[in-house]
This record gives C-alpha cells, structure tokens and sequence, in this order.
C-alpha cells in the first residue's frame, strides 16, 4: 500500500442556488493506483458543518436547501481514504461551495407609513421626504426602483433611484391641504419581479399667501347730527382663508383727520365716535379710508 488516494479535477469549488432541493449536489472521486483493499477509497467529511452529508461509498455529496441571506459560503473538508490493513493511507480535499442568490425577498421599506409637511409657497423641485427600502438579495435582485401610485393631483413626483418625492406644481393648502398616497418598491428580478408598497402622506401647511378681503363694499350707515361717544356705528368684517396668525385681521382709519372724529376698535372693526365737540349738519356725508391687515 505505497500509494496515496488522489481525487483530480473532482476536487473543486462548487456553485449551488439557494432553495436548490435537498439531496445531491457532486460526486467527488478519488483513484488509487494500489489494488484490492488497498485502492478500495470510502469518504467521510472532516467537518460539514452540520449541514452537509457524503455517500461514504460513492463519494456523493448532498446538502439541504440552502438560504444565502442565512449563510452565503461554506468550507469543506472531505477526506478520501483507501482501506489499507497494515497502513491507511488518504486524501484531503477543501471545498467552498458557493451559494447562488435567488430573488426569493421582497423589498422592505424602512417604516410603513411615512408623513411630512411643506409650505405650501414652496418652489418647484423642493424635496419634501425621501423613502427607503432595501432587499436582503445582492446584485439585481437588490436594486431598487421606486414609484407613486394612486392619484397626486400631479403634485408629486419621486426619484426612481433615490427615494426622493419632490413637488412638480405649485401648491395651495386652501384648494388641498392633505396628500395620501402610495410608493412601491420593485427590485431588479429577471422573470420574478418582486415589489412591496407603503403610505405617504403630506400636510400642506399654511403661507401668508393671501389678502384679507373687506365682506362688502363700501359700508354705508346712518347717524344722527349728535351722536353719543362711544355707541358702536357700524362693524365692519373682512375674511382672509389663510391660518393661525395669517388670518387675524386689524382695522385702523387711515387718515389722521378722520381719527379724531371717529374710532375704529383694531380687533373688532366696531366704528364708534370720539369727539363730542363735532356737529355734522343734516346731509353731511363723511367717507372714511379704512384698511384691513393680516
């Protein structure tokens, strides 16, 4: 028995998908040049790590179904040894098998319910939230790309590569102050696409954007020539659709004249009179300048 077991191009690293079915996967073959028990080889595997198994035999390797999200490579060492009485000799091969990615994971989006808010005088192009999913799978099967569904009035838009869901309109938080809608997630599977979706919402917040309104125009009310100090003439009303401190309203007379005859509570808008020492005669028509302010 002077002759070593040798296994030859059989000895190689191995390539298997994941989700592959159990059983066999190689047949590793070791020769030895000896005859009867002493070129007679049986195989057993120094170290399989639990997982694998081999024909002691034949020399066939088998393996479970593999996940390479779990565990991506594996060593092994199978040792060939011929059946030598007086002296045993063997063989060592070191294998690495290689597990394969399969598309076999969706994507998964960081959170599944994003929100935000944005002013609604924002310029266009302004991102306002950037979503992220990301797939266990490596390669293509792991490039993402990410789209709106469901209606946005064509306000949005969203980066396919990046996440990134920016305005493409202007934005009025009076037409519209709320968007829901969903983004999906496609990774780059070839013949077995897999995508997952999530929600968006956006608050339109408010912007001084707009001019408070007087009610109606001109007001007109009549006096007597000797009004009483202080008993409300007339209120005036004005509306502005803005919010918070944008729509509180101020009143004031604008000409100084008209200020000491009349007053104009800032807050209420209530005309009163303040000089007692004015008489008007009958017929005498007084046009008052008054302005309103956010």
């Amino acid at each position: 028995n002077d002759n070593n077991p040798s296994f030859g191009s059989s000895c190689r690293d191995l390539n298997i998908p994941e989700n592959s079915a159990k059983g066999y996967i190689h047949t590793l073959i070791a020769y030895d040049q000896d005859s009867g028990k002493n070129g007679q080889v049986r195989y057993n595997l120094r170290d399989g790590q639990g997982v694998f198994s081999i024909n002691s035999e034949n020399g066939q390797l088998s393996s479970p179904a593999l996940d390479r999200e779990s565990q991506s490579s594996y060593k092994l060492e199978v040792i060939a040894q011929d059946q030598g009485s007086a002296q045993v000799r063997s063989a060592s091969c070191m294998i690495t098998i290689n597990v394969i990615d399969e598309n076999d994971n969706e994507p998964n989006f960081s959170q599944s319910i994003y929100s935000a808010s944005v002013k609604e005088d924002v310029p266009l192009g302004t991102e306002v939230l950037k979503v992220f999913a990301s797939d266990q799978d490596e390669g293509a099967h792991a490039a993402i790309k990410y789209s709106l569904e469901n209606a946005t009035h064509s306000a949005f838009t969203i980066n396919a590569d990046t996440g990134s869901i920016i305005t493409t309109e202007n934005l009025d938080r009076e037409t519209l102050d709320q968007y829901t809608f969903d983004v999906m997630a496609v990774d780059g599977g070839k013949g077995m696409v897999k995508s997952s979706r999530a929600v968006v919402t956006i608050l339109i917040t408010d912007a001084n954007d707009h001019t408070p309104q007087f009610d109606q125009f001109p007001f007109r009310v009549n006096m007597s020539a000797t009004p009483a100090i202080g008993v409300p003439l007339l209120r005036l009303s004005a509306s502005d659709p803005d919010l918070g401190a944008h729509s509180q309203l101020t009143y004031n007379l604008i000409r100084p004249e008209q200020r000491a005859k009349f007053e104009l509570s800032a807050n209420e808008g209530i005309l009163t009179v303040n000089n007692a020492d004015v008489n008007w005669e009958p017929g005498t028509v007084e046009r008052l300048e008054v302005a309103v302010s956010d």
